[in-house]
């Protein structure tokens, strides 16, 4: 697991009359295929003003049935987004009006609840006038680990990790892949 915040930047397109946030799992993505198990929390969207929180209610479209559901959490929304590899969502929130040449930021809190790769997306796609879609920003939705560091257990079973420069601090994600003999096994520590 893990909570995240993940932002992207940029100018809306000269051509775009509105906006909207949508959600796509194991399509749209440049071959992504996988398992995904995240809670997302309102997005928040600024563009030359202040920030505007997106209303996960107004999500709507093409999703598996149990892929997506929405549920109140902490005194506001949160959608859970649960996918199998293969198992494909697209779901869009309500257009919004944007400035065209204004600079915008779109951020995304999340957490990773179970197994998740690379499979959920949240992407901003500007529309024009007439609803064609004129561009288009994605994030991916993943966990946000990197590696620090490799150990061996001595013949207690202990190790240390000694993190590489820049990595102290965590949270970690400790991770064993498995051999002949052992099972895989993951976990996470603060």
């Amino acid at each position: 697991g893990g909570q995240f915040e993940q932002s992207v930047e940029g100018t809306v397109p000269r051509n775009a009359a509105k906006m909207m946030i949508a959600w796509r799992a194991n399509t749209e993505c440049g071959g992504c295929s996988g398992d995904a198990d995240v809670l997302v929390r309102p997005p928040r969207f600024e563009a030359g003003g202040p920030a505007a929180v997106m209303d996960l209610r107004s999500l709507r479209g093409n999703s598996p049935q149990g892929a997506m559901s929405l549920r109140s959490e902490g005194g506001g929304d949160a959608v859970r987004i649960r996918v199998a590899q293969g198992q494909k969502l697209a779901s869009n929130g309500s257009a919004m009006p944007v400035s065209p040449g204004a600079p915008f930021k779109l951020s995304v809190p999340y957490e990773v609840v179970g197994p998740t790769g690379n499979a959920v997306s949240v992407q901003v796609l500007f529309l024009n006038d007439q609803g064609k879609e004129v561009g288009r920003k994605a994030l991916a939705l993943a966990p946000q680990w990197g590696a620090v560091g490799e150990a061996r257990t001595d013949s207690s079973g202990a190790f240390r990790i000694e993190p590489k420069g820049g990595a102290e601090g965590g949270p970690y994600q400790l991770v064993f892949a498995g051999d002949d003999s052992h099972r895989s096994a993951s976990v996470s520590v603060p």
